[in-house]
């Protein structure tokens, strides 16, 4: 059985862990009050099945701004360099 070159984390974990500066905010909608914003970022991970390595995929990470904010994250089969 091969090493494992790093542990798993949870992806939760790697989007609080990632600078701000990695983030592209986006507008999503124009609201009431003004426009709706929100942050994206993309990163190629690799997915894992009874603790080894399946396959790597693409990780879509969205947050919200403001003072409450929310996050959701989307797999994808898609090359990371798709817009």
């Amino acid at each position: 059985m091969a090493a494992r070159e790093q542990e798993p984390i949870a992806v939760a974990a790697l989007a609080t862990s990632l600078h701000d500066g990695c983030w592209s905010r986006r507008k999503v909608a124009e609201g009431t009050q003004g426009p709706i914003a929100s942050e994206v970022t993309k990163r190629q991970v690799t997915r894992g099945g009874d603790g080894l390595p399946v396959t790597t995929v693409g990780l879509v990470m969205t947050r919200t701004v403001g003072a409450n904010p929310s996050s959701w994250y989307a797999l994808r089969n898609a090359p990371v360099s798709t817009r």
